[in-house]
């Protein structure tokens, strides 16, 4: 299992300096620095040594740590910089492979929409066809049935008359053994 590395500590913060009093009864007069204002531990003035050495290490602590801040910032702008070179080049390739995909697919498409609409016409003429013959078959059934009607009534005239004439005569021989009278 990976070890995570822990995030650095914040920089504790300083103590206020504190003030010193000189300690000037715990050291002799005869080691007195040679400076030439006679202060002699008193040259740092109000600071403390330690506080100073405080100061110093939390500076160094602080410059090292952006030190470090500023690596890994620039590391991540190189991996990142990497990164999206590596999307861009090859965004290129990933359009022009969907590209062309959605190409074939379209010419695929168009290929089976016209054989489609290529079968489509052979049936519908198909159907024209088939109609001319169903319209000549009909017409020459109609003429068919015309001459058959035309005959059927001419005989039904005929017959008609016949019986007409038929009954009329018919009506003559009652009339002639019948007196009018009896009826």
């Amino acid at each position: 299992m990976a070890t995570r590395r822990a995030r650095p500590a914040k920089p504790l913060p300083l103590p206020p300096p504190q003030e010193i009093e000189p300690l000037e009864d715990d050291f002799p007069q005869s080691q007195e620095s040679g400076s030439s204002d006679g202060q002699g531990n008193q040259a740092y003035g109000s600071f403390d040594v330690s506080t100073l050495m405080l100061e110093m290490l939390q500076k160094a602590y602080d410059e090292s740590m952006s030190r470090k801040r500023a690596a890994m910032e620039k590391k991540f702008l190189l991996e990142a910089t990497k990164r999206l070179q590596l999307i861009l080049s090859t965004a290129p390739n990933v359009i022009k492979d969907a590209t062309q995909s959605a190409d074939e697919i379209f010419s695929t498409f168009l290929q089976s929409h016209a054989a489609c609409k290529d079968r489509i016409h052979n049936k519908w003429v198909e159907i024209q066809h088939e109609q001319a013959n169903l319209m000549k078959l009909v017409a020459e059934r109609d003429r068919r049935d015309a001459e058959r009607i035309k005959k059927a009534s001419a005989t039904q005239l005929s017959g008609l008359s016949k019986v007409n004439s038929a009954c009329k005569g018919f009506r003559k021989v009652i009339d002639e053994l019948l007196p009018e009278e009896e009826f």
